[in-house]
């Protein structure tokens, strides 16, 4: 069972629906969102082993988009435009290509639709170490996480799905599920299928996430792909930058009107 929320305008019937990365939630777009909601419904989703969203038994490109489309589709929400940060960028790609005809457009942030190395090993070990410490305070999760990641920022941005429930501290998101399924994260398994619609890339322009050997899958996947990058930005370009990110959205939103 997915976990969503949906803001609606005064008077629009434009959908957008917003998807938040691995270790997420939808909160994380929130600056976007607030953006949007002047002009546009906008519903945010915890993806599947996230969030308040339920823990599966198997995390799979498949089952998240068969859940999202159920919700889409009990809800009234389609057609719809779509945008997804890093893995929801991902399965933001995998809902155009298997429900084309009610996506409207999405746009992909700092991702391509191709499958990539391990890079979470670390995070992994720091969210397990958090876990087997039997924590009683963020203080404490924050230097366990410390102590083990190096990238400034990542250990803020876990804690922020690192709740007290039951007066147990916890993590949200699914740690051993997404640890299990983590080749099916990382996979890109659509192979013939394609979409006819407006796909926008945005790309940290200091990340490693779109590079130049991925032109060929983008063109593959997204025959009218367009692309934009956004300098002085990593992976976080969306929370680095802002006014720049939400600009280049509605820009691309509202050149579908």
């Amino acid at each position: 069972m997915i976990d969503y929320t949906i803001s609606e305008a005064p008077s629009s019937s434009r959908n957008i629906l917003l998807i938040h990365g691995l270790f997420g939630d939808k909160n994380n777009l929130n600056n976007l969102k607030q953006a949007l909601v002047p002009n546009y419904n906008v519903m945010t989703i915890d993806l599947p082993d996230h969030g308040n969203s339920s823990h599966t038994e198997e995390w799979s490109f498949a089952s998240a988009v068969e859940e999202i489309h159920q919700l889409l589709d009990q809800q009234n929400f389609y057609p719809c435009s779509i945008v997804g940060h890093s893995l929801g960028g991902k399965v933001a790609m995998a809902m155009a290509l298997s429900h084309g005809e009610q996506v409207q457009g999405i746009v992909v942030a700092d991702i391509s639709p191709v499958t990539y190395p391990a890079r979470h090993d670390n995070v992994f070990k720091a969210l397990n170490a958090v876990a087997n410490a039997c924590v009683t305070s963020r203080k404490q999760a924050s230097d366990i996480l410390n102590d083990i990641l190096v990238e400034p920022g990542v250990a803020q941005f876990l804690l922020k799905s690192f709740k007290k429930q039951n007066d147990k501290w916890q993590w949200l998101f699914n740690v051993a599920g997404l640890q299990k399924d983590y080749n099916n994260i990382i996979d890109w398994p659509y192979l013939e299928e394609s979409y006819a619609g407006n796909v926008l890339f945005i790309k940290g322009g200091e990340s490693d996430y779109i590079v130049q050997t991925h032109q060929t899958a983008i063109q593959t996947f997204f025959p009218r792909a367009s692309f934009k990058v956004i300098n002085g930005t990593g992976h976080w370009l969306h929370a680095e930058k802002p006014e720049v990110f939400n600009r280049l959205v509605l820009r691309m939103l509202n050149d579908g009107e």
